[in-house]
């Protein structure tokens, strides 16, 4: 078994990354939230109890080959959940993980096809600053991302005053009281400081969760502080290629527990409410249900055009079509959580100036989690034509099912159909697209 270099407990002051161990092994070890192995061990003790229960109640009833069917389940289960004990109380439980988890073919963004092997991986270009308490390495070959990551280092170095594992349990546990708005935090970011009380959850899942700090701002509490500058990077590479993107800047929060301040790196953004008041409308993947209550209701086509006509579909889909050529050329993925795109109104930002009352455009976001740290941009070399097509089909996808209905779990093959011919029409080949 090898340690994962990034999550290595023999990581000391600064986040820096060591990339000379490769990631070959057959396991990796990696810290794991605690609850959410404690939660799979009493699920087991659960069914556990259940299968026996069902099998002593086959037994009576004289199904004797079933009781025996549920009586090894429910021994299975139990004996499952107790090769370790479900009630271990350390806030940070060490696992055993596949190293498929940090395989880089299943990271969204960096594919066998977009980045460098982890034995090829070039040395981070990011100078190293003396006695910061956290500085996350990366080799970024873009000469303006790499300054403007260079601003957040010197901006996180100044202002974050713990390491991460400097900071007691207890203390990360009075953010729970921060998330419901019950103390106040200090917020630092590049503009100044303030004292604040979340106002509430405005959406999020898995490693994130986002809150409004009023003025159309949300705050992102993220598990890992890598993943704000895992997502400040990779919005800043975005913004470079002219992709629209969600605007975030890096931020710290500062809280008190026991007398002694602390602080962790985040970032802020605009909420997606106050996008749609400007006329845009993130259509965010993972939460339809927010999805439909920005859209109101609102189509992609205007009133009365027949979205069965592919032709109707040019001014709609054309920016989206070059947005995702963009990516491709550039070996950007944005499938799984990233892909995210937004439906921009005339008199956007986003809106390109065409016919058409709204255009799609491509919106990525979420490009970090806990369990891998972006090591590095991707790397320029073109995707393949068969990544090309499958990215394509996702966002032509999202975008077709609004037209239909955003709250239907299921496209009438119809619909189907439409996506297809939308494929063959957009792909890259001879192309219906003027000045192409």
């Amino acid at each position: 078994m090898i340690e994962h270099p990034i999550l290595s407990t023999q990581t000391i002051g600064a986040y820096f990354q060591n990339s000379s161990v490769p990631q070959t092994g057959i396991e990796v070890s990696a810290k794991v939230p605690w609850y959410k192995t404690r939660t799979c061990k009493v699920v087991m003790v659960g069914l556990g109890i259940l299968a026996t229960a069902g099998a002593l109640a086959a037994f009576m009833s004289g199904c004797f080959v079933a009781a025996g069917i549920l009586g090894a389940a429910g021994l299975l289960c139990v004996g499952i959940s107790l090769i370790q004990t479900p009630f271990d109380s350390k806030p940070l439980a060490q696992r055993n993980l596949s190293s498929a988890l940090f395989d880089q073919s299943n990271n969204p963004i960096l594919s066998s096809h977009a980045t460098i092997s982890d034995l090829e991986t070039p040395a981070p270009n990011l100078p190293e600053i003396r006695g910061a308490k956290v500085q996350w390495r990366r080799y970024i070959h873009d000469v303006d991302v790499k300054a403007t990551m260079e601003s957040y280092d010197q901006f996180f170095a100044k202002n974050v005053t713990h390491h991460p594992r400097e900071i007691p349990c207890e203390a990360y546990g009075q953010l729970d009281k921060v998330e419901d708005g019950n103390i106040p935090i200090d917020l630092i970011t590049p503009d100044g400081l303030m004292t604040l009380k979340l106002k509430g959850k405005l959406g999020g899942g898995g490693s994130k969760s986002f809150h409004d700090i009023g003025n159309g701002q949300a705050l992102a509490m993220i598990i890992l502080p890598y993943q704000a500058y895992d997502e400040l990077m990779m919005h800043r590479y975005l913004e470079k290629l002219g992709i629209p993107t969600n605007e975030i800047k890096p931020a710290v929060i500062r809280w008190e527990y026991q007398g002694v301040k602390y602080s962790k790196a985040t970032y802020i953004a605009p909420s997606f409410s106050s996008y749609a008041k400007q006329n845009a409308f993130v259509l965010d993947i993972n939460n339809t249900n927010e999805t439909a209550d920005r859209l109101s209701g609102r189509k992609v086509l205007s009133g009365g055009q027949d979205p069965f006509r592919l032709e109707n579909w040019d001014g709609v889909l054309t920016p989206l079509v070059h947005d995702v050529r963009v990516l491709v050329d550039n070996g950007v993925h944005t499938i799984r959580d990233t892909l995210n795109a937004i439906l921009a109104g005339k008199g956007t930002k986003f809106h390109t100036g065409g016919h058409t009352d709204y255009e799609a455009r491509v919106f990525p976001f979420d490009f970090s989690n806990e369990f891998y740290e972006l090591r590095q941009l991707p790397d320029k070399k073109k995707l393949s034509n068969e990544e090309e097509k499958a990215i394509l089909r996702a966002y032509i996808e999202q975008v077709v099912w609004i037209q239909f209905d955003v709250k239907k779990h299921h496209l009438p093959s119809e619909w189907h159909e439409l996506i297809d011919r939308l494929i063959e029409r957009y792909l890259r080949k001879g192309t219906h697209l003027s000045g192409w």
